[in-house]
């Protein structure tokens, strides 16, 4: 995914979701700042998509929900 975003626009909250599926905690944080700063449009799933349940506990994911305005 990384190679293709380098050649073409992909969502770099959809890199985030590929580290969450392999477990890779700071990547997805990595990727899901980065997607804050850019104002990715899919960022307003964060609070809402199954695929952060395992970031839930973590104080980088709250911080990160308060910033964006998400519940």
């Amino acid at each position: 995914m990384k190679d293709l975003w380098a050649h073409s626009y992909v969502d770099v909250y959809f890199i985030a979701m590929t580290y969450a599926g392999v477990g890779d905690k700071d990547q997805v944080f990595r990727w899901l700042e980065k997607g804050y700063e850019e104002r990715s449009n899919q960022m307003v799933w964060l609070a809402a998509d199954p695929c952060w349940y395992q970031l839930h506990s973590d104080p980088r994911y709250k911080d990160l929900l308060r910033r964006a305005g998400l519940p």
